[in-house]
């Protein structure tokens, strides 16, 4: 099936899903402040950052204090919805919700500082597309970040990862943290720091540069 094609069916699912994915976030604060300190320890004040697999905004509305300017995209249009009164709500003025697929995005080369990839790379048909993109966008010197939901981690991962297909949600690859990082090294990055954070699923946290780029400093 085309990537397209896949990429909408997704966004239908994802469509359905907003308010209650909405909710689950929030369940989860916990998960999301270590994911957010990680996070905010990347970036500067003066960061063009992009939120590639946006949901409903909850990683680029706490963070957007901390950098100039934000863009945050994602697939669903209910999605992109929710984000945009729950950032109505918190007063965020710095950052921009679009619709748009990850496999296609609407920036010009080496736009930005930093690109986040938030739990998404398990849930698309094509993640080795998605990272070409974010690698495409990303300056010479950009930082990927990458937390993402390994579904093999663990007998315990492996259940629930199961779970969650069975019954209709989007899982295209289980990984481990080290098929994630084989990954990320395959499409042109070097990994600069991982590091694994429990939860019902695990997540590995990963910063990555360009291949062959020298950090600033």
């Amino acid at each position: 099936m085309p990537k397209t094609m896949t990429a909408d069916r997704d966004a239908i699912f994802w469509d359905s899903a907003a308010k209650r994915y909405d909710r689950q976030t929030k369940r989860l604060a916990a998960m999301y402040d270590e994911m957010v300190r990680r996070i905010l320890q990347e970036l500067a004040p003066g960061d063009n950052v992009l939120d590639v697999g946006t949901g409903t905004g909850e990683i680029p509305l706490r963070i957007c204090h901390a950098v100039s300017r934000l863009e945050a995209v994602d697939a669903s249009r209910e999605m992109i919805a929710v984000a945009r009164d729950n950032a109505k709500l918190r007063g965020a003025r710095n950052v921009t919700f679009s619709v748009h697929n990850s496999y296609n995005l609407p920036f010009r080369d080496g736009t930005f500082d930093a690109v986040i990839v938030s739990n998404l790379l398990h849930i698309v048909e094509h993640p080795a597309d998605v990272l070409a993109e974010a690698r495409r966008v990303l300056k010479a010197d950009g930082r990927l970040i990458a937390p993402t939901y390994v579904g093999r981690e663990s007998v315990r991962a492996r259940i629930f990862s199961w779970v969650l297909k069975r019954t209709g949600h989007p899982v295209y690859t289980r990984f481990t943290s080290r098929s994630l990082r084989a990954l990320i090294e395959r499409s042109g990055f070097d990994v600069a720091d991982q590091a694994l954070l429990k939860n019902i699923l695990p997540v590995s946290f990963i910063v990555a540069r360009k291949a062959g780029a020298t950090p600033e400093g």
